[in-house]
Parts: C-alpha cells; structure tokens; sequence
C-alpha cells in the first residue's frame, strides 16, 4: 500500500462514506459510528457479515464496475475500505 493510501485511510473518522482516486487506484470506504455498530449488533451481524454486505451493496450499485479488488478489509475497528485498480 503506497505511503499516500495510508494517509487517506488515516484522515478518515467513523462518519466517512465515500471513496478517492489515488494513481490507477480506486480507494472506498464505509466508516461505523457507535449508532451503526449497535444497529448491526441488533441485527446479528458480526464484522464479517459487514464486509460481504458493502462489498455486495457497492457491486449492486455498479459502482465497481470494471474495477478488479485489490485488497480489502478493516483499516480500523470502525472503518473498512477497499482498494480496487480500473
């Protein structure tokens, strides 16, 4: 992971959605707050469960398209992100 990946990955807070273009490099990312955390806690879900549902909800929306997963997983406890390439 290049130097200023890392440095996007570190600015972002739990409130952070959204996603970035570094280089050839496509970086998303979904942050949870205590609230999300609760709710999926509520619901069952362990991290893992998390990860395949914004994975999946990023594909559904065709937003990865194109794109080939580089890596993906959680940068924090309250942060997954994953890097894919066009």
């Amino acid at each position: 992971m290049s130097e200023e990946e890392v440095k996007l990955l570190d600015s972002l807070s739990p409130s952070d959605i959204g996603w970035d273009t570094i280089a050839e490099k496509i970086i998303r990312f979904e942050g949870f707050t205590d609230a999300c955390w609760e709710a999926a806690f509520e619901e069952g879900k362990a991290p893992e469960d998390l990860e395949l549902e914004i994975i999946c909800d990023w594909a559904k929306r065709g937003e990865t398209r194109g794109l080939s997963l580089l890596e993906s997983g959680w940068w924090t406890p309250d942060m997954f992100f994953a890097i894919y390439r066009r």
